[in-house]
């Protein structure tokens, strides 16, 4: 069992396994979510031990992205999103590092370093995307 796999069984599937701004992620969304992206990566061809890039600000995509790549056995290198270029094309290149998930607010103005150093960006889908059901909205806290 790796991090992700002790992370994701922790939760029962109607409690909050995160909240995102006005909106509440259950641990079942977060699971289904990090299984259909793992599974995609797989499917990418990745093998364990293959190194995916993250350049993304703290979110829900952040969240699954990361732990979607620990379950299928590869390596999350999370980028700081401040880097200048020739840090990034260090980094990438060090690192082997041949995809990663970008965010939408990161997508374009990555784009030219990613073509440079032979990355392919895999972008951002919608937060409904991503838990397979509409967003709703964060409960009310008791007092």
């Amino acid at each position: 069992m790796n991090i992700a796999e002790t992370i994701l069984s922790t939760g029962d599937d109607t409690a909050v396994a995160m909240f995102y701004r006005d909106t509440a992620i259950t641990y079942r969304e977060l699971r289904q979510a990090v299984g259909r992206l793992a599974g995609s990566l797989l499917a990418r061809g990745h093998v364990k031990g293959d190194r995916i890039g993250l350049w993304s600000e703290n979110s829900p995509f952040f969240v699954v992205s990361y732990l979607a790549t620990i379950r299928a056995g590869l390596v999350a290198v999370p980028f700081p999103t401040d880097l200048c270029q020739d840090t990034f094309e260090k980094i990438v290149g060090d690192a082997g590092i041949r995809e990663m998930f970008v965010s939408k607010r990161f997508f374009n103005p990555l784009r030219p370093w990613a073509e440079k150093a032979g990355v392919t960006l895999l972008a951002e889908p919608g937060l409904e995307q991503m838990t397979g059901e509409a967003a709703r909205p964060m409960p009310e806290i008791d007092a």
